[in-house]
């Protein structure tokens, strides 16, 4: 089978050959375009699932960071809170005990 995109080099001379009289270069352009176009349309297809995905994983490690940021500040006001109340530490050292 005939590779298109490789060996073809549109001389014309498969044309000439014909004796059917088929306008045999015209058919080849016609599909190396149409090659050329399915190929680029699977290229833009690739890098839009790239893209996307690349979206879901930022919104996947950005919702990760906040909920740790917000962990960490509720950490933070616990322990704010337990140093400005001393009496509140005494009953965890006593149940320990």
């Amino acid at each position: 089978m005939l590779r298109i995109n490789e060996e073809c080099i549109a001389c014309g001379t498969c044309a000439y050959a014909c004796p059917a009289h088929l306008p045999l270069v015209q058919y080849i352009k016609h599909a190396k375009r149409e090659l050329a176009a399915r190929e680029r349309a699977r290229l833009k297809q690739e890098s839009a699932k790239r893209l996307t995905q690349a979206r879901v994983e930022r919104h996947a490690r950005e919702a990760r960071e906040k909920a740790a940021a917000a962990a960490a500040r509720k950490a933070a006001k616990l322990a704010a809170k337990a140093a400005a109340t001393p009496g509140a530490a005494a009953p965890e050292a006593e149940a320990s005990a």
